[in-house]
């Protein structure tokens, strides 16, 4: 299934989200978005940032979940997911992580710190991750916070280094071809060497047919 849903968080993993039969267990991968409880810059602060992080990574090693790609705008958390296991509990990940991040940022804020509804797709086997993530990293530069995705220090990656292409062109920029041979220019097929180096192949004056000896039967 590759369906965007917007859902509340369950209470249990019994309960389901709108109906669906698609129970979120096993190794799949999916795009998360969590809006933040206000729509204000709280995740502009690099206090309330480390703690969500180190929330998510609690949550990922307890239920067997890889975090491809994360990124924070002011007041979003957009993820990248995926099982390692075939027991890997999608909905029971988001719980613990959500609960947690919560609750380390509550006292502090003065409220919670999530939505109760959130985003989310399950992404289909043709879907590249890199790719995905890849937009993901330019959400900073589309909300004008930076110039380029490598200079947005909040967002990056778990288990790979993903950043590492964040900010390169959709289209790439191929180099410039080098001369063969090591020559410092080009040289064209027509041209011809220079006089006394041309070879038996090379298209010079014919020989004069009288040097040829003939034969004698004519």
């Amino acid at each position: 299934m590759a369906t965007t849903t917007e859902m509340h968080l369950p209470s249990s993993a019994g309960e389901g989200g709108g109906g669906h039969r698609f129970n979120y267990v096993g190794m799949h991968r999916y795009l998360i978005t969590l809006p933040a409880f206000k729509p204000a810059s709280i995740f502009k602060e690099r206090e309330t940032i480390l703690a969500v992080l180190d929330a998510l990574g609690d949550a990922s090693r307890k239920f067997h979940f890889d975090v491809y790609a994360y990124s924070f705008l002011p007041d979003t958390l957009t993820l990248i997911v995926r099982g390692k296991d075939d027991t890997s509990d999608m909905k029971q990940f988001l719980i613990a992580f959500r609960h947690a991040s919560s609750e380390k940022n509550e006292t502090r804020l003065g409220h919670p710190l999530w939505k109760k509804k959130y985003m989310e797709r399950v992404l289909r086997r043709a879907e590249d991750s890199k790719i995905v993530a890849k937009d993901i990293f330019q959400g900073p530069v589309r909300a004008g916070l930076v110039a380029t995705a490598a200079e947005y220090e909040f967002q990056g990656s778990f288990v790979t280094n993903v950043m590492k292409t964040a900010g390169e062109p959709s289209v790439p920029v191929w180099p410039p071809k080098k001369p063969f041979f090591g020559s410092p220019q080009k040289k064209s097929w027509k041209a011809r060497p220079p006089q006394g180096q041309r070879r038996g192949f090379s298209k010079g004056p014919r020989r004069d047919n009288r040097e040829r000896p003939r034969g004698t039967g004519r």
